[in-house]
């Protein structure tokens, strides 16, 4: 269900003609990826509705960015959103600020800020404005426009793909917990996301795309600052705990905000 969901993605209209169950599987796929194309139709021509025809250019280009970047980055972790070559001649955050603003805002793009220092609540304290994460508002949209066939989206050695996997978890923040999520970073070590708890702890949520995979930045969080708990989210069906280390499934991301 999980691999059906990273292909059909949570917007309502698609959700339903999933599970029309009198349809067969290659209908329903042709008929969610119509139902993702006009979605993302419509919110093309209300860039143009709402904002103008030449900031509307710059939010259609950053909109479409926001996956791009997440495909071709190398190693599988995304360190954070680059502006330039975005829109010709701008280069720096001032100039894309106000698209990426307006796309946060209408709620189709979230923003994930890293923290470079020991995490200490309130977290928004130790971020820089300009340095973000920038993740698309819906794991099908995405999918829709990065155009992986279906039977490829539903295949584990792909649904698990690093960017896939943290475009997820911060989705899933967004909806359960609330925006703009953070993560941490020193070196060559990252964690994708910090959970600020009810009582103020900050537990760190490392996201592991493949099955049996050493979590080496939480291994070196745990040894810097010593956290009572750590969340491991892993392409594993099933979870166990090493240490302060629980290992969760990546489905679970949902349940941070239990704790």
């Amino acid at each position: 269900m999980f691999l059906d969901y990273t292909f059909v993605g949570g917007m309502p209209e698609a959700v339903a003609a999933w599970f029309e169950a009198e349809r067969g599987m290659a209908e329903r796929i042709r008929l969610v990826e119509t139902i993702h194309s006009d979605l993302v139709a419509g919110f093309e021509r209300d860039f143009g509705k709402y904002a103008g025809p030449v900031h509307a250019q710059h939010i259609d280009a950053v909109f479409h960015n926001i996956p791009r970047q997440l495909e071709t980055t190398m190693d599988g972790s995304v360190k954070r959103f680059r502006f330039q070559g975005v829109v010709a001649r701008r280069r720096g955050y001032q100039d894309l600020r106000g698209p990426i603003d307006w796309l946060e805002k209408c709620r189709l793009a979230w923003k994930c800020y890293p923290v470079v220092s020991e995490p200490i609540p309130p977290l928004s304290h130790l971020t820089k404005e300009s340095r973000f994460r920038l993740f698309l508002f819906d794991i099908g949209i995405l999918r829709h426009l990065l155009r992986p066939p279906c039977a490829l989206q539903r295949e584990p050695t792909y649904a698990y793909t690093g960017f896939l996997a943290e475009n997820f978890v911060p989705t899933e923040l967004c909806a359960r917990v609330g925006h703009p999520t953070y993560g941490w970073r020193r070196a060559r070590a990252e964690i994708e996301s910090l959970h600020q708890a009810r009582n103020g702890e900050i537990i760190p949520a490392e996201v592991k795309s493949r099955r049996r995979s050493r979590a080496r930045s939480s291994s070196s969080y745990i040894a810097r600052y010593a956290p009572e708990r750590a969340i491991t989210l892993t392409a594993e069906p099933r979870g166990g705990r090493d240490g302060v280390v629980t290992n969760w499934p990546l489905f679970e991301a949902q349940f941070l905000r239990d704790l």
